[in-house]
């Protein structure tokens, strides 16, 4: 089932993702003051950063452990991870998105648009899920 592959793959690289941000630069300021810290000297990344990627970790793994409601969390993962990719495109290098993150174009399209994608697309070749109403038997 492509959808749950997906979440444990996804819950797996946004928990240490997310952790390690928390280590690196665990700052939780906010607009002119929100700094960031680099992760792996490659993911620019603060505090606000790595709890959001702690939540969702935590979201793929409870969907990944749902085989009803994969298909349906593989979407949402998938979803929010591209908006927010696309969010901090948009802010461009440099700037603090929603004055809480830092916007790096590298961790917008790695780690935020292609894993986005990724979900949405093992969302759509998973057949059937929690929202596929049931066959009553007579």
């Amino acid at each position: 089932m492509p959808a749950r592959i997906f979440l444990w793959i996804s819950a797996g690289y946004l928990l240490v993702l997310g952790i390690g941000s928390l280590i690196a630069n665990p700052s939780f300021a906010a607009g002119d003051e929100a700094s960031a810290g680099h992760l792996f000297g490659l993911v620019e990344t603060n505090g606000w950063h790595g709890l959001a990627g702690v939540f969702l970790g935590l979201a793929s793994l409870f969907f990944a452990m749902s085989q009803r409601w994969a298909r349906e969390g593989a979407a949402l993962i998938g979803l929010f991870s591209l908006a927010s990719g696309i969010v901090l495109l948009l802010y461009g290098d440099g700037a603090v998105a929603l004055w809480l993150v830092p916007a790096d174009a590298t961790d917008a399209v790695l780690l935020h648009v292609l894993p986005g994608v990724v979900g949405v697309i093992c969302a759509a070749a998973t057949p059937g899920g929690g929202l596929t109403p049931r066959r009553q038997s007579s």
